[in-house]
């Protein structure tokens, strides 16, 4: 024990030697301080390498099925959802439509009909058919890709007492370009050396009281040519009804498969639905055409190859979505993003329909209908609508609140000059939707890009902007680093004719457009007018200048960089942790407590200050 105590005396003699305690106490608040803004970030990179990864089969299996999908969850142009809800999964759900029939999975992909503006009207039929394994461990993710039209459910079933797990894969979708008609592709896989037998669940129209359920059978060569044909009547609200007839495949009640085998299962429904007709006669009549219509229609179904049922469907999904809007991410609390952005387009796009790209549709049909595109109208003509505390962006947890969400875009949109628009379906709802965003306005003669300045503080992107018969317009608003200004950027990617644009006031040249990026400052005038005006008429455009009555045209000032920052950072303190700003506080603290101490000892504790003692 004395050998103990006379190190430490060494000890604590040959650091006061070369160093004074005040200096020793500095040094160790600096250390603390260097630990309490670098430490968390060492622990937690320490936490993450270590993190044992899951054996789980299921966990594994999932992991590998969602690899393909990695880039477009990143650019927010698909949704991941887990059956059962993770902390990690959005405020939405997995959900197809066509502006005639859609299912989501909060009420177990229950048919939805359209009633007024929306498909808001459920139907007591549930045409997804869902595959199960008795007293097996499963795990079920879906993944909704906005731009396909597509729900991917992944299903992992571990087998009891071996490490192989059954992998079955759904594709959903409500098909765009027939749109009677609800696909659900089924691809299941073994990989183990057993056979395996899976239970099938369809519950069809079990449920629906007011709708019978027959079994027919097609003129079809198909070993199973038998179908489900279901009648009812649906209340589509206090005054009126509707008489709906659905075809749907037929499905054993199991699925067994051989050891390492796939297989693939295409189940179709189709839906009609009219006006129900109250006398007796006439219903019948009217029930007899139209179940004469769904065999007519599975009929043509059977005949077309599956692959080429999923292309059209694609196709005209990615077509819709050549139109498109992007923005920075922001980390400011409640900051409207991508991931909510294209949520609430592909919902809303998913209750209308798509008459342009329709196959029943006449082509003369769709030259008027085309004209719609050509000429907007006034729209939009409204305040840009990109803020978070309006109905517009609300989140979606079940069917009936993607309908309300519906509802509420249409009338907007048809309130605010885009009813033309509106006219030529999905098509034309894109483009209001996106001129929306920016406030964008067509007029006789221009178009306006009507955002106030202090309102660009994020990078914006409107991509193929339809102006005339044949000329796209893309806009991009950038914001500097060096000194927080925004500035625009526009190009056309396509044109029939030349074009000219012009910033706020039109007091400098017009410039002519190309596909090539021409830059414009953003001005703000006194009264506030348009940033912005693109037009085809050169004369219109020199003339703007002496019809835009303002009292000063100015740079429009930078914007302030605690909002910069808060969209970087997600705080107002330029990135900085708020546990750095901690532990400068402590710092403080501890450095006047220390300063106190000297003063109190200097002139309230000298007679009882003692020297050092050494011994």
């Amino acid at each position: 024990m004395e050998r103990v105590v006379n190190l430490s005396s060494r000890v604590r003699r040959s650091i006061d030697s070369y160093i004074s305690t005040r200096r020793l106490l500095v040094i160790i608040i600096v250390i603390l301080g260097l630990l309490l803004y670098i430490g968390p970030s060492i622990f937690r990179h320490i936490r993450i390498s270590i993190k044992p990864l899951s054996n789980e089969a299921v966990a594994t299996c999932l992991e590998e099925m969602l690899v393909p999908y990695q880039d477009e969850l990143q650019d927010f142009d698909a949704l991941l959802l887990h059956r059962i809800r993770e902390e990690s999964d959005k405020p939405f759900i997995p959900y197809v439509g066509n502006g005639k029939l859609a299912v989501g999975a909060t009420s177990d992909y229950r048919l939805h009909i359209k009633g007024g503006r929306s498909l808001s009207v459920p139907v007591d039929f549930y045409p997804v058919v869902d595959f199960f394994l008795d007293g097996a461990k499963e795990k079920e993710v879906s993944v909704v890709q906005f731009t396909t039209g597509l729900i991917h459910r992944h299903q992992c079933i571990q087998l009891p007492r071996l490490p192989s797990c059954i992998s079955v894969h759904q594709q959903l979708y409500a098909h765009r370009v027939r749109p009677s008609v609800l696909v659900q592709q089924v691809t299941i896989t073994n990989p183990s050396d057993e056979m395996v037998r899976l239970g099938v669940k369809q519950i069809g129209g079990e449920r629906w009281k007011q709708g019978k359920t027959s079994v027919e059978r097609l003129n079809s060569a198909t070993a199973d040519s038998h179908y489900h044909l279901s009648t009812g009547r649906v209340r589509i609200d206090d005054l009126s009804d509707v008489l709906v007839v659905i075809g749907s495949s037929r499905v054993s009640s199991a699925v067994t498969l051989a050891p390492h085998d796939t297989q693939t299962l295409i189940i179709l429904h189709v839906v009609e639905y009219m006006p129900y007709i109250t006398e007796d006669a006439e219903l019948q009549k009217q029930q007899q055409q139209m179940e004469k219509a769904v065999r007519a229609e599975i009929n043509a179904l059977l005949a077309v190859v599956p692959q080429t049922l999923h292309e059209e469907h694609v196709k005209a999904w990615k077509y819709l979505w050549q139109t498109g809007f992007s923005v920075s991410y922001s980390k400011a609390p409640k900051a409207l993003n991508g991931d909510k952005i294209n949520a609430t387009m592909y919902y809303v796009l998913s209750n209308s329909r798509s008459p342009l790209h329709e196959s029943l549709v006449p082509t003369e049909e769709k030259k008027k209908l085309d004209a719609f595109l050509v000429n907007p109208d006034r729209c939009y003509n409204g305040h840009h609508t990109l803020h978070t505390d309006i109905k517009l962006w609300s989140s979606c947890m079940n069917e009936a609140e993607i309908a309300n969400l519906a509802s509420v875009w249409f009338l907007t949109l048809e309130k605010q000059g885009c009813h033309q628009l509106l006219q030529a379906g999905a098509d034309g709802l894109m483009q209001a939707m996106v001129l929306s965003y920016g406030g964008f306005k067509f007029s006789n003669l221009d178009l306006t890009f009507c955002t106030h300045p202090k309102d660009l503080h994020r990078n914006y992107h409107f991509r193929r902007l339809l102006y005339g018969n044949g000329t796209h317009v893309n806009v991009t608003v950038e914001v500097r680093e060096e000194d927080n200004k925004a500035e625009i950027f526009v190009a056309l990617d396509r044109n029939d004719k030349t074009y000219w644009a012009c910033d706020a006031g039109c007091i400098d040249p017009p410039v002519e457009l190309g596909p090539t990026l021409k830059q414009f400052p953003v001005k703000l005038t006194d009264p506030v007018t348009a940033v912005l005006y693109i037009t085809a008429d050169r004369q219109h455009i020199d003339e703007l200048k002496q019809t835009i009555h303002v009292k000063e045209i100015a740079e429009a000032p930078a914007h302030e960089q605690h909002v910069i920052a808060l969209h970087k950072h997600g705080s107002h303190l330029s990135g900085l942790p708020t546990l750095f700003w901690m532990s400068i506080a402590i710092l403080i603290i501890i450095f006047h407590l220390f300063l106190f101490k000297l003063i109190y000892n200097e002139y309230c504790g000298k007679d009882n200050y003692r020297q050092r003692f050494y011994s």
